[in-house]
């Protein structure tokens, strides 16, 4: 039999968006659907949307949850068989675990609904009766078991209320940034730490955070910075983005931002820091006081810089990586992921993927206490 291939295509639903992030993938690939079947979740900065099926046969996808994708793309075709057909390779350069859950019978789950599930540890036999569990199936269920009473400040603004989860410094620099910014508005924070707000009430523990969602809060900002693991920190992110939270980027009216560079969600750009021309900032990050990251940088996911970091031209940091307090990077030095750089460190040479730069400039991988025999700085 000839295979068919029908491509799927976003609808453009913004003039100013060139792009859109893949939220939930409802109906895993090579499934069989019907027109108008829901296949994905879509977010553009200015809204959240469905894609649906145009016509009756198998989904394939191209791209999984968290990828971006421009709307000259195909996200994925409509065949006739459940079959990847020759030809058709995925797109996307995200790698996925399969889930370690043993998964009831005649039940299907969305990748995120089974990452939101294992992440909050819950029994998967409770969606036994549903034939496709989604994230907001998982959503609902967190949020019945939750006995917590909110209560929110009076007279709130849902459509810009924005709730803060953490408890540390970087927490009070989102703080000052937000009580001066007119598109959102504090409801409160969510910290397993806190007991007391200083000024902003505390709604509750992390467990809370379902229950605020469900309650019509749209907005959350991770404003944690520092983690013993730094990738836990992204982990934390994607655990909000599961929920249903947008997660904005938050900009000090004192940093300088060039309309040239890009930018991804939920970068956190503190006082007094500069963003050049040419810039491409992933999502997650954290740009601290003072920092300088100059034209055609390049940062991944998660990448943090410490107050006063000064990146030179055409510098690449790979994704999960922390630049510690007043380091300088020389021009078009690559940085691996996964790398932690000790405090006023210059460096001149490349850094592998997972390594520990000490505070005299050498580097070992820190699965290992080899010392490389090279230095990455003069």
């Amino acid at each position: 039999m000839t295979q068919t291939a029908i491509p799927i295509k976003a609808p453009k639903e913004s003039v100013s968006d060139e792009s859109y992030r893949v939220v939930e993938i409802v109906i895993p690939s090579g499934s069989a659907v019907t027109p108008g079947d829901m296949l994905a979740i879509l977010e553009t900065s200015k809204a959240v949307f469905d894609l649906t099926s145009p016509a009756e046969g198998h989904f394939h996808a191209l791209f999984q949850e968290g990828d971006e994708v421009t709307f000259d793309q195909n996200f994925g075709f409509i065949t006739n068989s459940s079959e990847i057909p020759e030809g058709l390779k995925p797109l996307s350069t995200k790698t996925t675990s399969p889930s370690s859950l043993e998964l009831p019978h005649g039940t299907r789950f969305s990748k995120s609904a089974l990452a939101l599930i294992e992440s909050s540890q819950i029994d998967v036999q409770q969606f036994a009766h549903l034939a496709l569990v989604k994230k907001e199936d998982v959503v609902r269920y967190l949020t019945n078991q939750s006995s917590t009473t909110l209560s929110l400040p009076t007279h709130l603004d849902k459509s810009r209320a924005i709730v803060l989860v953490g408890g540390g410094g970087i927490l009070n620099e989102v703080v000052e940034i937000l009580e001066h910014n007119v598109e959102y508005s504090i409801a409160g924070i969510v910290s397993d730490r806190l007991k007391q707000g200083d000024k902003h009430p505390i709604l509750g523990t992390s467990q809370t955070l379902p229950q605020l969602r469900q309650a019509g809060i749209s907005y959350a900002v991770f404003a944690v910075g520092m983690f013993r693991n730094h990738k836990g920190r992204a982990a934390e992110c994607d655990r909000l983005r599961d929920l249903g939270y947008q997660l904005p980027n938050i900009i000090h009216p004192l940093a300088t931002v060039s309309h040239k560079s890009r930018l991804g969600w939920h970068n956190l750009i503190l006082g007094n820091t500069y963003v050049g021309s040419n810039v491409e900032l992933g999502n997650d990050c954290i740009l601290d006081i003072g920092s300088t990251i100059a034209h055609d940088c390049r940062l991944g996911d998660n990448v943090h810089l410490a107050p006063g970091v000064t990146l030179a031209g055409h510098v690449e940091i790979g994704r999960d990586t922390l630049i510690g307090v007043g380091c300088n990077i020389f021009a078009e030095v690559k940085i691996g992921e996964g790398v932690t750089v000790s405090n006023g460190v210059s460096i001149f040479e490349d850094i592998p993927d997972r390594a520990f730069v000490d505070k005299h400039g050498r580097y070992r991988h820190i699965d290992s206490q080899r010392v490389d025999s090279q230095r990455a700085s003069q």
